[in-house]
C-alpha cells in the first residue's frame, strides 16, 4: 500500500466477471492518492468491443489525456469472454508507458503528446431472424450498451482535449494499486501472479 514507483515494471494474470462491457479491470500509478481530485494514470481494460484498452490521466480530479488501444490487432490470444484470463503487463519509464496483453506490445503512450481516439468498432449485428423476441430483446440491449459506450468514450475524449490544452498531466512518481471500475453492475477482477519492478537507473 505505500509503494510508490516512477519507472517500472508491473504485470499481473487479469481474471474477469464485468456484467457491462463498459465496466473493466486495471493498473493505477503515479498516483498522489487523493481521493476527492485524484492525479494518476489509470490503464483499464474491459471487454467491450471484443477487448479494449484504454489509458487515462487524471489531474486534480479532471481527465487530461487518453489513448485507447484495441488489444486484438496486436495480440490475437486476448480474450474478452467473461471468466477468461489475460496477462497484463505496463512499462514506465519517463514519459513513455509501453502497454503489453498476453506478452504482446499492444501500443505505447507518450504522456507528452495529446489524446488520441480509434475509430468506434461495428455496430452489433441484428440477428438473423428479426421475429425472435429474445434474440431481438437481447439484440436492442446490445445496441443501447453499445451507445452509450460510444458516447460516454467521445465525452471523455472532449474532456481530455479541453483539459490538455490548458496543463498537460506529466506525472514523475506516486502509488500504485490494482482497480476494478464499474458504473453499474456488478464487477469482479482478480490478479495472480503479480510482480513488480522498480527501474532505477
Amino acid at each position: 500500500m505505500e509503494v510508490t514507483a516512477a519507472d517500472f515494471a508491473l504485470a499481473a494474470d487479469l481474471t474477469w466477471d464485468t456484467q457491462y462491457g463498459s465496466s473493466g479491470c486495471g493498473i493505477m500509478f503515479r498516483s498522489n492518492g487523493d481521493k476527492e481530485e485524484p492525479s494518476q494514470y489509470m490503464i483499464l481494460a474491459s471487454r467491450f468491443a471484443n477487448g479494449h484498452i484504454i489509458f487515462t490521466a487524471m489531474l486534480d480530479g479532471e481527465i487530461a489525456n487518453i489513448h485507447d488501444f484495441f488489444p486484438k490487432t496486436n495480440d490475437p490470444s486476448f480474450q474478452w469472454q467473461n471468466g477468461t484470463t489475460n496477462r497484463l503487463a505496463v512499462v514506465a519509464r519517463g514519459n513513455m508507458i509501453e502497454i503489453y496483453t498476453n506478452g504482446s506490445k499492444i501500443g505505447e503512450v507518450d504522456t507528452t503528446q495529446p489524446p488520441t481516439r480509434l475509430p468506434s468498432p461495428p455496430e452489433p449485428f441484428p440477428p438473423l431472424d428479426q421475429t425472435n423476441i429474445p434474440a431481438m430483446d437481447a439484440y436492442n440491449a446490445q445496441l443501447k450498451e453499445y451507445s452509450d459506450i460510444v458516447a460516454e468514450g467521445e465525452r471523455m475524449y472532449q474532456s481530455a482535449v479541453k483539459n490538455y490544452m490548458e496543463r498537460q498531466a506529466v506525472l514523475n512518481e506516486g502509488f500504485l494499486a490494482f482497480i476494478a471500475a464499474s458504473e453499474s453492475g456488478r464487477t469482479v477482477c482478480t490478479f495472480d501472479n503479480a510482480w513488480l519492478w522498480l527501474i532505477e537507473e
